[in-house]
């Protein structure tokens, strides 16, 4: 299991299935049509059934695919229209305490712009695939999922500290989330 062997080599991980964010069901991807299947991936979407080391790498890679400039600009883009942001933080803080500070809340946040970002690329593929230019692949919400763990992970032990039950820990008011995630994204690739 991919979230496990990024768990033994990092101390901490994020609770993988309790993001509650569904951004219009930007990856709802899971239904594959079997068309759709590669064959050098699992039936869930991705090769994380190998062992840790293989794991680890292949979700590191992901995570730098993902953390490209095209993924930035989107990021900084959908940062500046205020019902988007607003329609994620609310599901992340609906007590208005005007900060999160759990790495799966920061999962989640990332999660959602990064499936926003998936289904966008998808769509432009499929257009381009009804004028004959190729297969295309849907993204896979477990994958996308386990990106933004990484990523959260990461930004967590960079700039947060551990809490209870070692769990890594970084309070981010909305402002600086949306300041810092276009910044997270370029330093995750260095």
């Amino acid at each position: 299991d991919a979230i496990a062997a990024l768990h033994q080599v990092q101390p901490m991980g994020v609770q993988m299935g309790e993001n509650n964010i569904n951004p219009t069901k930007a990856a709802d991807t899971d239904e594959k049509h079997a068309d759709d299947k590669d064959e050098s991936e699992s039936e869930s979407g991705d090769d994380y059934d190998r062992d840790d080391v293989e794991t680890i790498k292949l979700i590191k890679a992901d995570c730098i695919a993902l953390c490209n400039n095209d993924f930035r600009v989107f990021v900084t883009h959908a940062l500046k229209q205020t019902a988007m942001v607003d329609g994620v933080w609310h599901d992340l803080d609906p007590h208005g305490t005007g900060s999160i500070e759990t790495q799966e809340q920061l999962s989640s946040a990332i999660f959602a712009f990064a499936a926003m970002y998936n289904q966008q690329k998808y769509r432009q593929m499929m257009q381009q695939q009804s004028h004959g230019n190729g297969h295309t692949k849907r993204p896979s919400r477990k994958r996308i999922e386990t990106q933004a763990a990484a990523i959260a992970l990461w930004v967590c032990k960079s700039y947060g500290s551990i809490g209870q039950a070692m769990k890594y820990k970084y309070r981010v008011s909305k402002t600086e989330f949306i300041t810092n995630l276009p910044l997270w994204i370029q330093e995750y690739t260095v």
